[in-house]
């Protein structure tokens, strides 16, 4: 059993400043965040640099579908409402997602939706929940949206599911709060190690 760790911050603890001063955020990291004209989304930049930086040290490059890269690590991240969540793995591809739970509205249910996932659908919680393993094994796959997005399998939460041609095994955590789903290119089972970084952490 594999243990993945995927590291959080809550932007919303913190405030721009305090961001901006942290040792692993450098001027560049600044004027790209400085690109965004609203704070979340300026805090939320620099958070993924700040998990950049640490983590992973290594030059970032991108493929043509503009999916990040390195020489030596796998990783991802994704943010939604503030709440920035970061992944990496040293030998296997790696997607995650997370969305705040908030109002589904129909159209959108059903344009995503394949029919067993519609069936599966009875709240906003698990729209998202499917909405999230869709966007993971997207980002996983790293070749971009491709296609129907109906047809990206969504089912099961937790276990093996093919897209593309390719294997993969996903795990999730949600609540009513947030969902959050892990994909790896993979059929190795894993659990997800949920950690909350403090941003002043060495």
């Amino acid at each position: 059993m594999l243990d993945i760790n995927v590291y959080f911050i809550d932007t919303n603890k913190y405030s721009l400043d305090e961001i901006m001063n942290n040792k692993y955020i450098n001027k560049k990291d600044i004027d790209n965040a400085f690109r965004f004209k609203m704070e979340l989304n300026r805090k939320e930049e620099l958070i993924s640099s700040y998990f950049k930086n640490k983590y992973i040290n290594d030059e970032i490059y991108f493929n043509e579908h503009n999916k990040p890269l390195t020489n030596n690590k796998y990783f991802n991240i994704s943010h939604s409402n503030g709440l920035v969540i970061f992944s990496y793995l040293d030998d296997i591809e790696i997607g995650i997602d997370i969305e705040k739970i908030r109002e589904a509205k129909e159209d959108l249910i059903k344009y995503i939706s394949s029919p067993l996932e519609y069936k599966y659908i009875d709240s906003n919680r698990k729209f998202y929940e499917i909405w999230t393993s869709k966007e993971a094994i997207v980002k996983c796959h790293g070749n971009g949206l491709t296609g129907i997005v109906k047809e990206i399998p969504g089912l099961p939460l937790i276990g093996t599911k093919e897209y593309q041609g390719k294997l993969y095994r996903c795990n999730m955590i949600s609540n009513d709060i947030y969902a959050i789903s892990v994909v790896i290119n993979s059929d190795i089972e894993f659990n997800i190690n949920l950690i909350n970084e403090e941003l002043n952490s060495n």
